[in-house]
C-alpha cells in the first residue's frame, strides 16, 4: 500500500499496528485473515470509544501472507469510509484519548 500525506485525499488511514498473530505454522490465508479481522475489530472498538468525528468509518486490515507470517510481520489495521469516499486529514485527530498501538 502506498503511503500518502493525510493532507491529501486518501482511501485508508493506518490506525494501529498490532503484534504478529503468532503460531508456529501458517494457518492458511482464510484463517490468517479471520484472525487479523478479529484483532483489528477489537482495536476499532477501542478507537471508536475515543472518536468524536463523523460515524462514517469502518475498519479494514492487511493480514500476513505465508511469507510474512514466518517473518513475524505485524498486523496493520486501517480506517476507511463506509461508502468508499476519500478521507481528508487524520481521523486520529478526532480521537485524542485513543491509545494507538504501534508495534515495530
Amino acid at each position: 500500500m502506498e503511503r500518502v500525506d493525510c493532507d491529501t485525499a486518501h482511501q485508508y488511514e493506518l490506525f494501529a499496528t498490532l503484534p504478529p498473530l503468532g503460531g508456529s505454522q501458517y494457518p492458511g490465508r482464510k484463517a490468517a485473515k479471520s484472525d487479523a479481522d478479529d484483532k483489528c475489530s477489537e482495536e476499532f472498538i477501542a478507537f471508536l470509544d475515543a472518536y468524536s468525528g463523523p460515524e462514517t468509518l469502518r475498519a479494514s486490515h492487511l493480514a500476513p501472507d505465508e511469507e510474512e507470517w514466518y517473518a513475524d510481520e505485524s498486523v496493520q489495521c486501517y480506517l476507511k469510509d463506509i461508502d468508499g469516499s476519500s478521507l481528508y486529514g487524520s481521523a486520529l485527530d478526532d480521537a485524542p484519548n485513543y491509545q494507538r498501538h504501534e508495534y515495530p
